[in-house]
Order: C-alpha cells, then structure tokens, then sequence
C-alpha cells in the first residue's frame, strides 16, 4: 500500500489569527500541478488526466461569494477542476441573466465558482493515493462505476476510502475511435451518504 500523505498543514499559512488563504490555495496548486500535469497518477494503469478547461466565472458576471478580489484569485487562468476539488458547492450563487439567456435550454452550470474549502483543499494530497490504492487488493477501498445519466459516452468511476471517509470520482469517457480517456472529476472529505449509496457498504 502507497505510504498516507500527510495533509498540508494549515498552521504556516497564519500570521497570529488571520489566515492567508491567497498562500494555501497557491501552495496547493503547486502540489495539484506536480502531481498531475509534471507526473501521471494512474488508475488501472490508465493515466488520469486532468481537463485543460481554465476556470471561467461569467456565469456569475464575476462575482463569486469568496472574499477574494478578482485581481487577487488564486483560481484565475488554472484549471476549472482545481478551483473545483478545493470548494464547496456555493447554493447562493447569482448568475446573470445575460449568461441564463445564452444558455437557452441548456442546463446551467452553478457548481463553480464555490465557496473555498480550507478541509477539502488541505486533503488535495489524498487524491493520488487514493486512486492509486484502488489498483491494490484492500479490504477498505471500494470501486465502483456507473453510467452517467448525463452522457451516455461516460462512466463515472468512483473510489471510495472507509477508513478516511474520503472519496474520489473519475470520469472515463468512450472516445470515437474506441478507446477510453479518464479525468479527475471530483474528490470529497466526508462525503454525502447519497453519494456512497450505490457501494452497499
């Protein structure tokens, strides 16, 4: 089994009682970065790509609820997924009507921008060693796949931790000339018990 990586530790990011969450994201960008793009994770010996899709917040006008500047974003011109696996759903998102309009009858995407999640981004070390242990026999990882109910050419692909309570979701999507691409879609501490419903734990 991979050695467990430690999670990153908050306590160098304070400076007395104020936090510097511009630092912690940037830093754990820096270990995102390292571990998938300069290095490949692999699952099932499958590389584990990640989306080059860069975060893109028109969908609010720009106006996330962070208390972050859009000049000072530690997202801004990297990788939608990571703004992603480092928040929470934020359920007081506004979007514009301009980009309502735009999407006709589409469906509207509201999960990102988030809401920064100290929790969810400190544990950004686990991903890869969750994925990589569910190539390995163990009694507490748990995988399971299942076709999106949104793209009949995806799969989701889920690993489940018990013992840390953390869960990882890949896509795997079917490609035209017969082959499979997989991409990190999500990751979650403590994740909703909906979520784990179809692993019959």
């Amino acid at each position: 089994m991979i050695q467990s990586p430690e999670l990153i530790d908050t306590s160098i990011f304070f400076s007395g009682k104020k936090f510097d969450s511009i630092a912690f994201i940037e830093y754990a960008y820096i270990i995102f970065k390292k571990t998938f793009i300069e290095n490949s994770v692999l699952f099932q010996g499958n590389r584990v790509n990640i989306n080059s899709k860069i975060l893109d917040c028109s969908n609010c006008g720009n106006k996330c609820n962070n208390n972050i500047t859009c000049d000072s974003c530690p997202w801004k011109d990297k990788e939608d997924i990571f703004q992603h696996i480092t928040s929470d759903e934020d359920h007081n998102l506004k979007l514009t009507k301009e980009y309502k309009k735009s999407r006709s009858k589409k469906r509207l995407h509201t999960r990102t921008p988030g809401i920064f999640s100290i929790e969810r981004t400190r544990r950004i070390t686990w991903i890869r060693e969750t994925i990589e242990n569910a190539n390995i026999l163990n009694n507490n990882i748990f995988v399971n796949t299942t076709p999106d109910i949104n793209n009949k050419n995806e799969d989701k692909i889920r690993i489940y931790d018990r013992n840390r309570d953390f869960l990882v979701v890949l896509s795997r999507t079917r490609l035209s000339d017969g082959n499979h691409i997989i991409y990190l879609n999500s990751a979650y501490n403590n994740p909703p018990k909906g979520f784990l419903k179809s692993f019959n734990i």
